[in-house]
């Protein structure tokens, strides 16, 4: 009958150890699945967004005379407007690209402006009065909910190192 009891112990044991490893898988999964879905919750660091559901997501980018948006979303369409930044405030409108209403990827041509390593531009979202013609005193720029103008502030850097995606 020894052997019996040795392997009711050994039995035990192991359905003792399988619980442990379940729960410990448990916890971090849960663990995992509430900080994942937080992130998720929150915009990314080149993203601004209204309630309405216009945003534009847009990183850093390389000199040249094309900005380059990761995407634009309009609720009616309207107008991805680059501007030249003194100090984070929106100067002379270097370039400007209309996109539908939806989600977008894109870019804007610039024209003979170009994008200069070192400074800063505005990347500002204005609204289209219908005829899809831009012109900066009908095709005012979009707020938040909060009244704040749609904008992102980004930077042109002459290497991959220095542009933040």
């Amino acid at each position: 009958m020894e052997p019996a009891k040795d392997t009711s112990s050994k039995n035990m044991i192991i359905g003792v150890v399988v619980v442990i490893i379940v729960l410990a898988l448990g916890t971090y999964l849960l663990t995992r699945n509430s900080s994942t879905s937080n992130t998720e919750a929150s915009p990314s660091p080149t993203e601004m967004t209204s309630v309405g559901g216009d945003k534009v997501s847009v990183g850093d980018q390389f000199p040249g005379s094309k900005l380059y948006l990761d995407s634009v979303t309009f609720a009616n369409g309207g107008w991805v407007v680059v501007h030249e930044s003194t100090n984070g405030q929106s100067g002379k409108i270097i370039g400007e690209a209309y996109f539908p209403a939806g989600t977008n990827p894109g870019s804007v041509d610039l024209g003979n402006n170009k994008l200069v390593a070192g400074n800063e531009y505005v990347v500002m979202l204005h609204s289209d009065d219908g005829d899809k013609k831009f012109d900066a005193t009908k095709d005012l720029p979009l707020t938040d909910d909060q009244g704040n103008i749609i904008m992102k502030v980004i930077k042109a850097s002459k290497t991959p190192e220095q542009v933040k995606g």
